[in-house]
Protein backbone atom coordinates (compact mmCIF):
# COMPACT_ATOMS: atom_id res chain seq x y z
CA UNK A 1 0.00 0.00 0.00
CA UNK A 2 1.28 3.45 -0.91
CA UNK A 3 1.49 5.91 1.96
CA UNK A 4 -0.85 8.90 1.59
CA UNK A 5 2.04 11.23 2.48
CA UNK A 6 4.00 9.84 -0.49
CA UNK A 7 1.04 10.41 -2.82
CA UNK A 8 0.60 13.99 -1.62
CA UNK A 9 4.32 14.64 -2.04
CA UNK A 10 4.17 13.59 -5.68
CA UNK A 11 1.02 15.64 -6.24
CA UNK A 12 2.94 18.71 -5.02
CA UNK A 13 5.42 18.18 -7.88
CA UNK A 14 2.82 19.18 -10.47
CA UNK A 15 4.44 22.60 -11.26
CA UNK A 16 7.77 20.93 -12.00
CA UNK A 17 6.08 18.26 -14.12
CA UNK A 18 4.19 20.90 -16.12
CA UNK A 19 7.44 22.77 -16.71
CA UNK A 20 9.69 19.86 -17.62
CA UNK A 21 7.27 17.53 -19.43
CA UNK A 22 4.39 19.64 -20.71
CA UNK A 23 6.23 22.78 -21.83
CA UNK A 24 4.02 25.00 -19.68
CA UNK A 25 6.35 27.41 -17.99
CA UNK A 26 4.31 30.47 -17.11
CA UNK A 27 1.88 29.05 -14.59
CA UNK A 28 0.53 32.51 -13.86
CA UNK A 29 -1.19 32.49 -17.26
CA UNK A 30 -3.72 30.15 -18.87
CA UNK A 31 -2.34 27.46 -21.15
CA UNK A 32 -3.78 25.09 -23.73
CA UNK A 33 -5.92 22.37 -22.21
CA UNK A 34 -4.12 19.06 -21.69
CA UNK A 35 -7.27 17.05 -22.35
CA UNK A 36 -6.45 15.16 -25.60
CA UNK A 37 -10.14 15.23 -26.52
CA UNK A 38 -10.38 18.99 -26.26
CA UNK A 39 -9.01 20.98 -29.26
CA UNK A 40 -8.32 24.12 -27.25
CA UNK A 41 -7.81 27.01 -29.68
CA UNK A 42 -7.72 29.60 -26.93
CA UNK A 43 -5.77 28.71 -23.77
CA UNK A 44 -8.40 27.78 -21.20
CA UNK A 45 -6.57 25.72 -18.58
CA UNK A 46 -4.89 27.08 -15.47
CA UNK A 47 -2.83 25.73 -12.59
CA UNK A 48 -4.28 25.92 -9.07
CA UNK A 49 -1.58 25.90 -6.34
CA UNK A 50 -4.31 25.55 -3.73
CA UNK A 51 -5.57 22.24 -5.15
CA UNK A 52 -2.35 21.03 -6.81
CA UNK A 53 -4.40 20.53 -9.96
CA UNK A 54 -5.02 21.97 -13.42
CA UNK A 55 -8.52 23.07 -14.34
CA UNK A 56 -9.96 23.77 -17.79
CA UNK A 57 -12.63 26.45 -17.74
CA UNK A 58 -13.90 25.32 -21.12
CA UNK A 59 -14.32 21.52 -20.86
CA UNK A 60 -14.37 21.55 -17.00
CA UNK A 61 -11.81 18.78 -16.44
CA UNK A 62 -9.59 18.73 -13.34
CA UNK A 63 -6.20 16.99 -13.58
CA UNK A 64 -3.66 16.17 -10.90
CA UNK A 65 -0.21 14.81 -11.70
CA UNK A 66 -1.43 11.20 -11.71
CA UNK A 67 -4.07 12.08 -14.31
CA UNK A 68 -1.39 13.63 -16.53
CA UNK A 69 0.79 10.53 -16.23
CA UNK A 70 -2.14 8.46 -17.48
CA UNK A 71 -2.73 10.81 -20.42
CA UNK A 72 0.90 11.14 -21.46
CA UNK A 73 2.11 7.57 -20.90
CA UNK A 74 -1.10 5.57 -21.28
CA UNK A 75 -0.77 4.06 -17.76
CA UNK A 76 -4.06 3.29 -15.99
CA UNK A 77 -2.96 1.29 -12.95
CA UNK A 78 -2.43 3.63 -9.98
CA UNK A 79 0.64 1.87 -8.60
CA UNK A 80 2.25 1.86 -12.05
CA UNK A 81 1.52 5.59 -12.34
CA UNK A 82 3.11 6.11 -8.94
CA UNK A 83 6.16 4.09 -9.97
CA UNK A 84 6.47 6.15 -13.15
CA UNK A 85 6.46 9.35 -11.09
CA UNK A 86 9.12 7.93 -8.81
CA UNK A 87 11.24 7.16 -11.87
CA UNK A 88 10.71 10.64 -13.35
CA UNK A 89 11.45 12.61 -10.24
CA UNK A 90 14.45 10.52 -9.34
CA UNK A 91 15.97 11.98 -12.53
CA UNK A 92 14.17 15.31 -12.56
CA UNK A 93 15.34 16.27 -9.09
CA UNK A 94 18.87 16.42 -10.45
CA UNK A 95 17.90 19.11 -12.94
CA UNK A 96 14.74 20.90 -11.80
CA UNK A 97 14.79 21.86 -8.10
CA UNK A 98 11.56 21.24 -6.23
CA UNK A 99 10.78 24.78 -5.09
CA UNK A 100 7.78 26.98 -4.56
CA UNK A 101 6.45 28.46 -7.79
CA UNK A 102 7.31 32.14 -7.94
CA UNK A 103 6.31 34.68 -10.55
CA UNK A 104 9.95 35.70 -11.06
CA UNK A 105 10.69 32.15 -12.26
CA UNK A 106 8.52 32.67 -15.33
CA UNK A 107 9.84 35.94 -16.72
CA UNK A 108 10.96 35.39 -20.30
CA UNK A 109 14.73 35.68 -20.52
CA UNK A 110 17.25 36.27 -23.27
CA UNK A 111 19.51 33.21 -23.34
CA UNK A 112 21.86 34.43 -26.07
CA UNK A 113 24.83 34.81 -23.72
CA UNK A 114 24.13 31.40 -22.19
CA UNK A 115 23.97 29.79 -25.65
CA UNK A 116 27.27 31.38 -26.66
CA UNK A 117 28.96 30.06 -23.53
CA UNK A 118 27.56 26.58 -24.19
CA UNK A 119 28.75 26.70 -27.80
CA UNK A 120 32.34 27.19 -26.64
CA UNK A 121 32.15 23.88 -24.77
CA UNK A 122 30.49 21.71 -27.42
CA UNK A 123 33.70 19.76 -28.03
CA UNK A 124 33.74 18.67 -24.37
CA UNK A 125 30.63 16.55 -24.92
CA UNK A 126 30.38 13.44 -27.12
CA UNK A 127 26.76 12.65 -26.26
CA UNK A 128 25.33 13.44 -29.71
CA UNK A 129 28.24 11.87 -31.58
CA UNK A 130 27.45 8.68 -29.67
CA UNK A 131 23.92 8.90 -31.05
CA UNK A 132 25.15 9.26 -34.63
CA UNK A 133 24.42 12.97 -35.02
CA UNK A 134 26.72 14.74 -37.49
CA UNK A 135 28.89 17.64 -36.28
CA UNK A 136 27.63 20.03 -38.97
CA UNK A 137 24.15 19.89 -37.40
CA UNK A 138 25.54 21.08 -34.07
CA UNK A 139 26.87 24.15 -35.88
CA UNK A 140 23.68 24.62 -37.93
CA UNK A 141 21.42 24.63 -34.86
CA UNK A 142 23.91 26.19 -32.42
CA UNK A 143 23.76 23.17 -30.11
CA UNK A 144 26.00 23.58 -27.07
CA UNK A 145 27.03 21.97 -23.81
CA UNK A 146 26.47 23.19 -20.25
CA UNK A 147 29.37 21.55 -18.42
CA UNK A 148 28.20 22.63 -14.96
CA UNK A 149 24.78 21.00 -15.26
CA UNK A 150 26.00 18.37 -17.75
CA UNK A 151 23.30 19.20 -20.27
CA UNK A 152 23.23 19.23 -24.07
CA UNK A 153 21.47 22.50 -24.88
CA UNK A 154 19.27 22.86 -27.98
CA UNK A 155 18.32 26.52 -28.61
CA UNK A 156 14.76 26.92 -29.92
CA UNK A 157 15.08 30.68 -30.22
CA UNK A 158 16.75 33.45 -28.19
CA UNK A 159 14.23 33.02 -25.36
CA UNK A 160 13.75 29.27 -25.18
CA UNK A 161 15.71 26.03 -25.19
CA UNK A 162 15.37 22.32 -24.62
CA UNK A 163 18.08 20.30 -22.87
CA UNK A 164 19.00 16.69 -22.19
CA UNK A 165 21.11 15.37 -19.36
CA UNK A 166 24.24 13.49 -20.44
CA UNK A 167 24.28 11.50 -17.20
CA UNK A 168 20.63 10.37 -16.95
CA UNK A 169 17.33 10.33 -18.83
CA UNK A 170 16.46 13.78 -17.52
CA UNK A 171 14.98 16.38 -19.85
CA UNK A 172 14.55 20.08 -19.24
CA UNK A 173 12.71 22.95 -20.88
CA UNK A 174 13.59 26.56 -20.28
CA UNK A 175 11.16 28.82 -18.48
CA UNK A 176 9.03 30.98 -20.74
CA UNK A 177 6.92 30.11 -23.76
CA UNK A 178 7.27 26.55 -25.02
CA UNK A 179 8.43 26.35 -28.61
CA UNK A 180 8.83 23.53 -31.09
CA UNK A 181 12.17 22.72 -32.67
CA UNK A 182 12.32 24.26 -36.18
CA UNK A 183 8.80 25.68 -35.91
CA UNK A 184 9.67 28.46 -38.38
CA UNK A 185 9.28 25.82 -41.08
CA UNK A 186 5.56 25.92 -40.31
CA UNK A 187 5.40 29.70 -40.22
CA UNK A 188 7.07 30.11 -43.60
CA UNK A 189 5.60 27.17 -45.49
CA UNK A 190 4.65 27.05 -49.15
CA UNK A 191 2.85 24.55 -51.40
CA UNK A 192 6.03 22.46 -51.69
CA UNK A 193 6.60 22.12 -47.93
CA UNK A 194 6.91 18.53 -46.67
CA UNK A 195 7.68 18.43 -42.96
CA UNK A 196 8.44 15.34 -40.88
CA UNK A 197 7.11 15.63 -37.31
CA UNK A 198 9.01 13.77 -34.56
CA UNK A 199 8.72 13.67 -30.78
CA UNK A 200 12.31 14.57 -29.97
CA UNK A 201 14.99 16.85 -31.39
CA UNK A 202 17.43 13.93 -31.51
CA UNK A 203 15.00 12.05 -33.77
CA UNK A 204 14.82 15.08 -36.06
CA UNK A 205 18.61 15.35 -36.13
CA UNK A 206 18.85 11.62 -36.91
CA UNK A 207 16.67 12.05 -39.99
CA UNK A 208 18.70 15.04 -41.12
CA UNK A 209 21.94 13.12 -40.55
CA UNK A 210 20.74 10.62 -43.16
CA UNK A 211 19.07 13.04 -45.60
CA UNK A 212 20.46 16.59 -45.23
CA UNK A 213 17.65 18.19 -47.25
CA UNK A 214 14.84 16.68 -45.17
CA UNK A 215 12.72 19.18 -43.21
CA UNK A 216 11.76 18.23 -39.67
CA UNK A 217 9.95 19.70 -36.69
CA UNK A 218 10.06 18.10 -33.24
CA UNK A 219 7.32 18.48 -30.64
CA UNK A 220 9.56 17.99 -27.59
CA UNK A 221 6.76 15.88 -26.13
CA UNK A 222 3.39 14.71 -27.41
CA UNK A 223 1.57 17.31 -25.30
CA UNK A 224 2.87 20.00 -27.67
CA UNK A 225 0.67 18.90 -30.56
CA UNK A 226 -1.68 21.76 -29.64
CA UNK A 227 1.06 24.27 -30.43
CA UNK A 228 1.71 22.69 -33.81
CA UNK A 229 -2.00 22.87 -34.63
CA UNK A 230 -2.18 26.49 -33.47
CA UNK A 231 0.77 27.42 -35.68
CA UNK A 232 -0.89 25.72 -38.66
CA UNK A 233 -4.00 27.83 -38.12
CA UNK A 234 -2.20 31.08 -37.37
CA UNK A 235 0.13 30.88 -40.35
CA UNK A 236 -2.14 29.02 -42.79
CA UNK A 237 0.16 26.04 -43.27
CA UNK A 238 0.22 25.15 -46.97
CA UNK A 239 2.19 21.91 -47.17
CA UNK A 240 2.02 18.26 -46.05
CA UNK A 241 3.12 16.55 -42.85
CA UNK A 242 4.77 13.15 -42.42
CA UNK A 243 4.05 12.05 -38.85
CA UNK A 244 6.91 10.04 -37.34
CA UNK A 245 6.26 9.92 -33.59
CA UNK A 246 7.56 7.22 -31.26
CA UNK A 247 6.84 3.56 -31.95
CA UNK A 248 5.01 2.86 -28.68
CA UNK A 249 1.36 2.91 -27.65
CA UNK A 250 1.47 6.54 -26.49
CA UNK A 251 3.29 7.69 -29.62
CA UNK A 252 0.96 5.85 -32.00
CA UNK A 253 -2.08 7.18 -30.18
CA UNK A 254 -0.79 10.76 -30.26
CA UNK A 255 0.12 10.36 -33.93
CA UNK A 256 -3.37 9.25 -34.92
CA UNK A 257 -5.00 12.00 -32.85
CA UNK A 258 -2.75 14.58 -34.48
CA UNK A 259 -3.62 13.27 -37.92
CA UNK A 260 -7.33 13.47 -37.09
CA UNK A 261 -6.96 17.13 -36.08
CA UNK A 262 -4.94 17.92 -39.21
CA UNK A 263 -7.68 16.30 -41.31
CA UNK A 264 -10.17 18.70 -39.75
CA UNK A 265 -7.95 21.57 -40.89
CA UNK A 266 -7.77 20.07 -44.39
CA UNK A 267 -4.00 19.68 -44.06
CA UNK A 268 -2.67 16.51 -45.76
CA UNK A 269 -0.71 14.22 -43.44
CA UNK A 270 0.61 10.68 -43.55
CA UNK A 271 1.57 8.33 -40.72
CA UNK A 272 5.09 7.05 -41.27
CA UNK A 273 5.56 3.35 -40.46
CA UNK A 274 9.32 3.56 -40.91
CA UNK A 275 10.30 2.05 -37.54
CA UNK A 276 7.76 -0.78 -37.53
CA UNK A 277 8.86 -1.62 -41.08
CA UNK A 278 12.35 -2.33 -39.71
CA UNK A 279 11.21 -4.38 -36.71
CA UNK A 280 7.84 -3.75 -35.05
CA UNK A 281 8.18 -3.28 -31.30
CA UNK A 282 11.96 -3.62 -31.16
CA UNK A 283 12.79 0.08 -31.46
CA UNK A 284 10.91 2.82 -29.64
CA UNK A 285 12.07 5.81 -31.68
CA UNK A 286 14.00 6.88 -34.75
CA UNK A 287 17.33 7.44 -33.00
CA UNK A 288 17.21 3.99 -31.39
CA UNK A 289 17.05 2.26 -34.76
CA UNK A 290 19.50 4.79 -36.25
CA UNK A 291 22.09 3.69 -33.67
CA UNK A 292 21.28 -0.01 -33.90
CA UNK A 293 22.65 -2.97 -35.81
CA UNK A 294 19.84 -2.33 -38.31
CA UNK A 295 21.17 1.13 -39.21
CA UNK A 296 22.02 0.25 -42.81
CA UNK A 297 18.55 -1.13 -43.40
CA UNK A 298 17.05 1.92 -41.71
CA UNK A 299 18.98 4.29 -43.99
CA UNK A 300 17.86 2.46 -47.13
CA UNK A 301 14.26 2.33 -45.93
CA UNK A 302 14.26 6.03 -45.02
CA UNK A 303 15.51 6.96 -48.50
CA UNK A 304 12.78 4.81 -50.04
CA UNK A 305 10.05 6.35 -47.87
CA UNK A 306 11.42 9.84 -48.50
CA UNK A 307 11.22 9.44 -52.29
CA UNK A 308 7.73 7.90 -52.09
CA UNK A 309 6.40 10.67 -49.84
CA UNK A 310 7.90 13.34 -52.09
CA UNK A 311 5.87 11.93 -54.96
CA UNK A 312 2.68 11.30 -52.93
CA UNK A 313 2.74 14.77 -51.37
CA UNK A 314 3.34 16.39 -54.73
CA UNK A 315 0.33 14.61 -56.21
CA UNK A 316 -1.78 15.43 -53.15
CA UNK A 317 -0.93 19.13 -53.29
CA UNK A 318 -1.54 19.17 -57.06
CA UNK A 319 -5.05 17.78 -56.54
CA UNK A 320 -5.62 20.23 -53.70
CA UNK A 321 -4.58 23.11 -55.93
CA UNK A 322 -6.82 21.93 -58.77
CA UNK A 323 -9.78 21.62 -56.39
CA UNK A 324 -9.14 25.14 -55.13
CA UNK A 325 -9.07 26.54 -58.66
CA UNK A 326 -12.25 24.61 -59.53
CA UNK A 327 -14.13 26.02 -56.53
CA UNK A 328 -13.09 29.62 -57.11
Amino acid sequence: MIEESEIQKFKSYLPQYLTAYCGINNLKNNFHCLNPNHPDNNPSMSYSPRHNKCKCFSCNVWYDIYDLIEIQFGITNFREKHNKLAEIFNELDKIVPITTVKEVDYIEKDFTKYFNNCLKKTTQCHYLAGRGIKDNLLVKYRIGYDDKRQLVVFPLNDHSYFARSTTSNGKYKSKGTSYLFNENLIKYSDNNSIIYVTESIIDSLSLESVIPEIQTVSLNGTTNTSRLLSLCKDYDYKGCFILALDNDSAGRKAQQELKDELDKLNIPSFCNDLISTIDDGKYKDINKVFCSEDKERFVKTLHYFYEQYQYICYQTMLKRSDAFEYNK
